[in-house]
């Protein structure tokens, strides 16, 4: 499988976690960690090392601690984080980092030592998370008492093990039509993942009439697409203008995304759509 520029699965995940509640000012997010995504493919019982770094953009000293979770990722794209060890395709266990506990002076940096060790036998994608999170409060401002917020940024680690079993399995398993509120068509194509490893996936829409006329056609939007072993993503699309009343076909195409643009097939799946009135309509597989 081609690699993709990085994603998610690529943006850094900010979790905001508040222990009061109180209307005062507190600190902006004070501290980078990058890289945002590691991504590496390896072979069974290789052992790799990579670095992350964290940086103190703060004026005030800031203690941190780091560790490991796994990696999910909900339909919309939306990062989770269970506990380490709970998901079939977890590599939390694989990978061990030095130092977990620090403190950055202002506007210090540093760099973690992170360890990848691959049991033998192994094959497919593994995921985890390396979670950066302040165990300190924020400074005080102008005197004022302030909550207890802490900031945590997730790095998202997607590993591939190359191997005799690697598997890129897709298929489309729904679309659906809908009018917005606007008055606006949207249709959503839920493409299952049904390999041992990710993919990156990017999509079309094409509806056409009952004379075989192409009526629209529409991008469909995933972020960057990436699509976890054994679950599924949404991946959306707007038409600007309603369908008129009439029958229509909806073909829904998915491909892989790779750094070059387009590459290989993944899935193709086609509806049709009748729409009865102007406000109304009714998917048909």
């Amino acid at each position: 499988m081609k690699k993709s520029s990085p994603s998610i699965l690529g943006t850094v995940v900010f979790v905001l976690t508040v222990l009061a509640r109180l209307t005062i000012e507190v600190e902006a997010q004070s501290f980078l960690a990058t890289p945002t995504i590691v991504e590496l493919e390896v072979l069974p019982g290789e052992e790799k090392d990579f670095v992350i770094r964290v940086i103190n953009v703060s004026v005030h000293e800031q203690s941190f601690r780091v560790y490991l979770t796994d990696l999910a990722l909900e339909k919309d794209g939306n990062p989770g984080f269970p506990l380490p060890g709970s998901s079939t395709w977890s590599c939390a266990s694989w990978i061990t980092i030095r130092p977990s506990r620090l403190i950055l002076t202002p506007y210090q940096g540093t760099e973690i030592a992170c360890k990848l060790s691959v049991p033998r036998g192994e094959t497919g994608g593994r995921y985890a998370a390396i979670i950066v999170e302040q165990t300190q409060k924020p400074a005080l401002l102008r005197d004022r008492i302030i909550p207890e917020v802490r900031y945590r940024i997730a790095i998202s680690i997607l590993l591939t093990v190359r191997g005799a079993k690697l598997e890129e399995k897709v298929q489309i398993s729904e679309i659906k039509v809908t009018l917005s509120q606007e008055g606006k068509n949207e249709v959503i194509v839920r493409v299952r993942n049904e390999g041992n490893v990710h993919v990156r996936g990017e999509g079309i829409v094409i509806v056409k009439d009952a004379y075989g006329r192409i009526w629209k056609e529409v991008t469909l939007e995933a972020g960057k697409g990436t699509i976890l072993p054994q679950s599924e993503r949404n991946f959306k699309g707007i038409f600007e203008n309603p369908l008129l009343p009439g029958k229509y076909t909806v073909e829904a195409i998915i491909a892989q995304r790779t750094t070059n643009g387009w590459g290989g097939f993944l899935a193709r799946k086609r509806i049709s759509y009748v729409v009865k009135e102007a406000f109304t309509g009714s998917n048909e597989e």
